[in-house]
């Protein structure tokens, strides 16, 4: 009924589900007529060399010569595509529709008319040709894969004579533009007399980013980090000395001996008269 009402698609499901419940090659036959019909001229090929071989103790000599003239009839529908690929492992598509992973072990079967070949793996640049094939014609096609882009545009750039970092490295000062590879890095702008800007940024392959660093000035003047140590380190003394005045008993305070253990401690006690 989806034959005669020309929804050759839908036949050719039921029938190739007919199949996997009872595979009997005459269904074979059934689905080969779908394709044709659909004008997939390479599909009904395939199944009719199958039906051919697996239906053979059950064909009349009528209906092998039937069969023997229709693939005759069909390989002048379809063109034999020798397909050279320099990328082994990557997949090839007729229309969209996958023909296999080269290197194809037979050539290329292509309907007649406009079709798109593409050829993809991972890794690399799909590879596309569109071309109008004549039936019953065999030509060679060759596609290289260059691999795929690994790496974004960056623009760094700053409000002041600074200099700019990369993972450590210095690559540019006030503003850099440059290609980076995708992935985590880390940005520094240091400029004299201002804070250093430092951040981690992800680069992802095909998004250019631009970074603008507005760097803020040093408040502590730019004095060098061994003088705040060294004024840390007075201040801490100062700190202790002033502690030590603060808790060290007057002169008239009257001391009595406490013990301990373990060890004996001198505290002083205050007594009261």
């Amino acid at each position: 009924m989806l034959f005669e009402d020309q929804d050759y698609a839908g036949a050719l499901l039921k029938f190739e589900r007919a199949f996997e419940s009872a595979p009997d090659p005459r269904l074979l036959w059934n689905m080969a007529a779908c394709e044709k019909s659909a004008r997939h001229y390479a599909n009904a090929l395939a199944l009719l060399a199958r039906y051919r071989k697996e239906g053979d103790l059950r064909m009349s000599e009528a209906q092998r010569a039937e069969v023997i003239t229709l693939i005759d009839t069909l390989h002048t529908l379809i063109s034999r595509v020798h397909l050279v690929v320099d990328e082994p492992g990557a997949s090839v598509f007729v229309d969209d529709r996958l023909a296999g992973t080269t290197p194809l072990a037979d050539t290329l079967l292509v309907d007649l008319g406009t079709r798109r070949i593409r050829v993809s793996k991972a890794g690399f640049q799909d590879q596309v040709i569109t071309q109008e094939f004549a039936g019953g014609s065999e030509l060679t096609l060759y596609m290289t894969l260059p691999a795929a882009p690994r790496d974004a545009r960056i623009t760094v750039a700053s409000d002041a004579p600074s200099a700019i970092y990369i993972d450590g490295r210095l690559v540019g000062h006030g503003r850099w533009e440059a290609p980076l590879v995708a992935g985590e890095h880390t940005l520094r702008v240091s400029a004299a007399g201002m804070v250093p800007y430092e951040k981690e940024i992800v680069v992802q392959v095909g998004q250019p980013r631009t970074i603008y660093v507005q760097l803020e000035k040093d408040e502590r003047g730019g004095v060098p980090t061994w003088v705040w140590l060294g004024m840390g380190v007075v201040a801490a003394g100062g700190l202790a000395t002033g502690a030590y005045f603060l808790l060290r008993p007057s002169k008239d305070a009257d001391f009595t001996l406490g013990t301990l253990s373990p060890g004996a401690v001198m505290l002083p006690i205050r007594v009261s008269h």
